[in-house]
């Protein structure tokens, strides 16, 4: 793992770990890299391979580093993964990740394009919108593993289970709308933007279906005003549904993305007789 020197001066996050080896291992003869280096780094931080993908922009600590370091050396000599991780069921297909009220698709593409073994359903209740994320779709040539449905939240979805939900939903109050720059409130459909009197209306809604749909440990993560964030942060953590829930800061400092974890059922407390 090494560059010049301006990519030496980059962290090694994880999603530069996984872009490096999937190159590394296919120079290499692999052929299936990102699954090898998405295994391997899995491993060697001990956690899922789905895990990894909430935490791109982490960068691992010294020890896993080299541990993934010896993993990678060896898988390239040709030495199988599962000789080198001992199981094999990690071997399964990439996750699935629904993009709910997906809009022009940028978030899903992106997601595709980042995740090579993923399949997304993106989803918005606008069938005009919903065209233009399909032309996107088609544009980056991902329609193998990204579908646009339509339909209202994750209602299209019936009986299948997800390992993320990911959302930039309408968040605006009813009583923001007026105040927000015409440059937005002129150009974007009023049903993209608001979602109620209080704004919370559709989040909220949406942590109760993905609740359901998520796979134990699956993530959710939604983008949101910083006036609703404490809000939505503490329905979370006053549903023993979800856990490691946090509130994302951008770039400004201001609270706008929220992230959940979906709790083992198994660790639920079953209701009093």
């Amino acid at each position: 793992m090494s560059g010049n020197s301006t990519t030496q001066s980059e962290p090694w996050t994880i999603l530069r770990l996984l872009q490096w080896t999937t190159e590394h291992l296919k120079k290499n003869g692999s052929t299936s890299p990102r699954l090898d280096a998405e295994v391997l780094l899995a491993d060697a931080r001990g956690c899922q391979r789905i895990d990894l993908y909430a935490a791109f922009n982490e960068e691992p600590n010294e020890d896993v580093k080299a541990k993934f370091r010896d993993f990678v050396r060896r898988r390239a000599a040709g030495e199988p993964v599962a000789y080198l991780v001992g199981k094999k069921e990690f071997y399964s297909a990439g996750p699935t990740i629904a993009d709910v009220c997906t809009g022009s698709g940028c978030i899903a593409v992106a997601v595709a394009k980042h995740a090579p073994t993923c399949r997304v359903v993106a989803i918005d209740i606008s069938p005009e919108t919903l065209r233009i994320a399909q032309k996107n779709i088609e544009l980056h040539g991902l329609t193998e593993r990204v579908s646009a449905q339509q339909g209202d939240l994750l209602a299209p979805l019936a009986d299948q289970s997800l390992d993320f939900v990911l959302s930039n939903p309408p968040y605006v109050s009813e009583s923001e709308f007026p105040s927000l720059d015409r440059s937005v409130r002129d150009h974007e459909p009023k049903l993209a933007l608001v979602a109620g009197p209080n704004g919370t209306e559709i989040i909220h809604r949406l942590i109760q279906q993905s609740a359901d749909k998520l796979k134990d440990r699956g993530w959710w993560i939604c983008e949101l005003s910083p006036m609703i964030a404490d809000t939505i942060r503490d329905t979370l953590l006053a549903d023993d549904r979800w856990t490691q829930v946090s509130l994302v800061r951008d770039l400004a400092g201001q609270k706008r993305v929220a992230v959940a974890q979906r709790a083992p059922r198994s660790m639920l407390h079953s209701p009093s007789p």
